[in-house]
């Protein structure tokens, strides 16, 4: 790295060592290094690490304006995926059950937990279900587009979100193929 011209030294502010470039909080060029690690958490939340659904998505509405805290944020995120490598989806099941088979919505929301946006988050999972048998057909989480007043008010918008998004399709194409 080459040192600094004097009279950019005296533009550094004390937190900055010299030799090093002063770093705005909003990064520009990072916008790019971090949407591309955003699809690459994207892919995996979507087919293969439920677990990762609602990080991935508060990460990503950053994109567009990136600061500083935002790369603490996915550094987060990507901490966790290193250590949770032998985390996935184990699929059971018995073709001689498929007679009893029944579609299980599980829908969940959570009250405005970030403050910035005040507004709340749902998510839900479909599985196909036997006494015996348990299969992850799809999950999801978004952030609610209105803001609830209270929990009994964002719990309805996440089962109405889950049903018509997920449980009304998956279950015609479920009827289809049985």
């Amino acid at each position: 790295v080459k040192p600094p011209e004097p009279e950019a030294r005296a533009a550094l502010s004390p937190q900055e060592e010299e030799g090093q470039e002063a770093v705005p909080d909003r990064m520009p060029r990072h916008e790019r290094v971090a949407a591309s690690y955003g699809m690459r958490l994207m892919w995996l939340a979507r087919g293969t690490r439920p677990d990762l659904s609602v990080a991935v998505q508060r990460v990503s509405r950053h994109f567009q304006s990136w600061e500083r805290r935002h790369d603490q944020i996915l550094h987060r995120v990507m901490r966790y995926l290193k250590q949770t490598t032998s985390i996935g989806i184990l699929m059971q099941g018995c073709a001689a059950e498929l007679p009893g088979v029944i579609i299980g919505l599980w829908p969940d929301a959570n009250f405005a937990v970030e403050k910035e946006v005040a507004r709340s988050t749902s998510g839900h999972i479909a599985t196909l279900e036997s006494p015996n048998s348990w299969v992850l057909l799809e999950w999801a989480a978004k952030q609610q587009t209105s803001t609830a007043r209270h929990t009994a008010e964002a719990e309805p918008t996440s089962l109405d979100a889950a049903m018509y998004l997920t449980g009304l399709p998956v279950q015609g194409t479920v009827e289809t193929i049985l």
